[in-house]
């Protein structure tokens, strides 16, 4: 095969054009395969060396790509570097003790679909399409074929992973949520790389890695596989085997294609169009398959664990396909922009902020003594936009499960609420599980309105008293509102805009009434690290500029103290607010009593997953479903409102309200103020 390969260059040299290298040497301009003195350079690009490499590039056409190679060709322009060779971890890269553990032979836990969609703000008319299959590598990182996004990708935005497809129980085919079910996750992706020198013409370098956008959790059924050891020879006829899906435009096929075996051939005993490198490799097989599975992965089992080994890029009987073992370097550059310092000098990752529990404890109570120390760990804001702000955080988090983070205020008392009034309302023996509502009802909801015109009182959103000098509501409240906005907060409210407020009591025929208070906003809190695309931290407070006057229609609620106080999964969790009913419509003029059911947050993801890609649902949430067929919906205006339930006839605020359906029937998710305890108790103030 060597001396293929040299009869190959030398033909080529001898028929190329002459040219110049950028460091003025004298050279000829040839086929890259051909031109060992660039071919690791190119083959394994270094950060920062791929704008020097474009300029040997002389032509890069049907003929495939063609550099200046300098003469002699045996003369290493950049010299290589030597791979550190660990079991566990070749390169530094990614191998754990689980990679490669798979619970039968034809599992593949590691095998994830990268999916294309048409129509996907359309739920009824979405269409998805499998496009690739990728290797998961890590926790975050996916290793496919170059050669496959072109195809099918590049002409295609709207693609994401969906993780754990490969499930063959008839249960498991569905998008229904199934305990027991492994069920299936996607994923945004966060940023792809395809290998800068692809040759889509000889298919050389064929070879792409993407980054998750949030870090995946293994289990049984997901695993990543191995990488290969650069020292690791394989010999003929080595078993190896491929797998992969079928493109389809069937959402629910999310069955596995068949397992194909072939034999590892030699390099010397492969015959192609084109001399076969050390970075490829062939394979041969008796049947004749067709060929629908360029990009696949191709896999071996050793010592019992599955290895990667490539990824098919041309051929029918005899395949080429990309050797994973010499790109190792490449993937490490590709991978490097996770790595990052802690502001105490530890190695760290760079990663969405819920993915470190860590860190998001400490951001979602930061004291504010702490909050510029912890701003030190964002490591980056991705996604712009026009007005400056930014989707998501990204934070450093340490790779040792001990890495320092600032020291917590110790002792932090945690009892906010006052139990001789808090939570109590006078009429639940008599309207709690009636969808009417009396004037009485609800006391401590508050209405968040913009006073900046006198006759302006429409609903902006909804808060929660909770002493006698705060509200409780979201952070995107806040950001509904102008610097120069007059807020006012109303309590005692049944029917909007009125500042008193009556109903008859039929059984006693009487008037029942109350009084609207109004105050003004003193001072606004917003969580210093609340983000209003994510809604991650989706928490304010408002200080009234006086204390409230306590009534049986004024009064705040509780707040939780312990487990005990707080709801079970399948408990009934009330809402109220004056939001609209229905999308595009004005907000109600009465106090609305919506009826809802605490789900778990597992239950939740399977049910939103297709919605919410970006940022998963985390402890610091609660998820819950509307009663069918109930008169009043969350909606808009809603927002910053209750989720509260009753114990023993006192009630807990369970969540703050973050999300509203207007009764399209999916989950609505909650910010769990059990969570923000510290937070609250480091900003409220007597």
């Amino acid at each position: 095969m060597y001396f293929l390969l040299l009869t190959y260059a030398l033909c080529a040299l001898a028929t190329a054009e002459k040219c110049k290298t950028p460091m003025g040497q004298l050279g000829k301009c040839v086929p890259i395969r051909s031109c060992s003195s660039l071919l690791w350079s190119f083959t394994n690009p270094k950060y920062g060396i791929d704008d020097t490499l474009k300029k040997f590039v002389c032509s890069d056409n049907d003929s495939g790509l063609k550099v200046c190679c300098p003469e002699p060709s045996d003369f290493l322009v950049f010299e290589n570097e030597d791979l550190e060779v660990n079991e566990d971890d070749p390169k530094g890269l990614t191998n754990s003790k689980k990679c490669g553990i798979a619970r039968n032979d034809t599992s593949f836990p590691w095998l994830v679909q990268i999916m294309t969609v048409d129509n996907r703000l359309h739920e009824e008319n979405r269409v998805e399409k499998v496009a690739c299959t990728g290797a998961l590598i890590n926790r975050r990182y996916v290793l496919y074929s170059a050669q496959c996004h072109h195809s099918v990708i590049l002409n295609d935005p709207n693609f994401f992973v969906r993780i754990n497809a490969h499930d063959a129980k008839n249960e498991c085919k569905t998008t229904r949520y199934s305990p027991g079910c492994s069920g299936f996750d996607n994923y945004e992706i966060e940023v792809f790389t395809i290998h800068p020198f692809y040759d889509s013409e000889t298919k050389l370098n064929d070879i792409a890695i993407l980054r998750l956008s949030r870090r995946v959790i293994f289990s049984e059924s997901l695993k990543p596989i191995c990488l290969p050891l650069p020292s690791d020879r394989l010999k003929s006829p080595q078993e190896l085997y491929t797998a992969g899906w079928n493109r389809t435009f069937q959402r629910s096929d999310v069955s596995l294609q068949r397992m194909h075996k072939y034999r590892y051939i030699s390099n010397e005993e492969c015959a192609t169009g084109y001399p076969t490198t050390s970075y490829e490799m062939c394979t041969t097989t008796d049947d004749q398959l067709e060929d629908h599975s360029i990009g696949f992965p191709a896999m071996s089992l050793q010592n019992n664990r599955w290895y990667l080994l490539g990824f098919q890029s041309q051929g029918e009987r005899i395949k080429t396909y990309t050797r994973v073992s010499n790109y190792l370097q490449w993937i490490q550059e590709a991978m490097g922009g996770e790595r990052c310092h802690t502001p105490y000098n530890e190695t760290g990752e760079c990663m969405h902020l819920v993915d470190c529990p860590k860190l998001n404890d400490a951001f979602a109570n930061a004291s504010p003594s702490n909050v510029d120390a912890l701003e030190d760990f964002v490591c980056e804001y991705e996604y712009e936009d026009s007005d400056g702000d930014f989707y998501t955080l990204k934070v450093c988090c340490g790779i040792e499960p001990n890495f320092k983070i600032p020291p917590e205020t110790p002792d932090v008392n945690l009892e906010i609420s006052n139990f001789k009034y808090c939570g109590l309302q006078h009429r639940d023996d008599y309207y709690l599980s009636s969808d009417l509502i009396s004037v009485d009802e609800f006391p401590w909801l508050a209405v968040i309105v913009n006073a900046t015109l006198p006759d302006q009182r429409d609903a902006i959103c909804g808060g929660t008293l909770i002493t006698e000098r705060y509200v409780l509501t979201s952070g995107q409240c806040d950001s509904q509102f102008y610097e120069d906005d007059k807020i006012m907060v109303r309590l005692g409210d049944y029917t909007l805009k009125n500042l008193t407020d009556c109903v008859q009591l039929n059984q006693f025929d009487l008037l029942d009434c109350s009084d609207v208070q109004e105050y003004e906003v003193e001072e606004e809190i917003v969580h210093p690290f609340y983000n209003r695309f994510t809604f991650i931290n989706d928490i304010a407070l408002l200080r009234l500029d006086k204390r409230v006057s306590l009534t049986d229609y004024v009064r705040p609620i509780c707040l939780p103290k312990s487990q005990e106080d707080l709801a079970t999964y399948g408990e009934t969790l009330y809402t109220t607010g004056f939001g609209s009913n229905k999308m595009g419509t004005d907000s109600s003029t009465i106090k609305k009593k919506i009826r809802t059911t605490l789900i778990p947050i597992e239950v939740c993801k399977e049910k939103l997953k297709l919605l919410s890609l970006i940022t998963p649902l985390t402890a610091y949430q609660i998820c819950s479903e509307d009663f069918k067929n109930s008169t009043d919906v969350t909606c808009f205006g809603d927002e910053g409102g209750p989720v509260m339930h009753s114990k023993k006839h006192r009630w807990f605020i369970e969540g703050i309200s973050s999300s509203y359906g207007c009764g399209n029937d999916q989950p609505q998710t909650h910010l769990k103020v059990f969570k923000y305890l510290k937070w609250i108790r480091f900003n409220v103030r007597d």
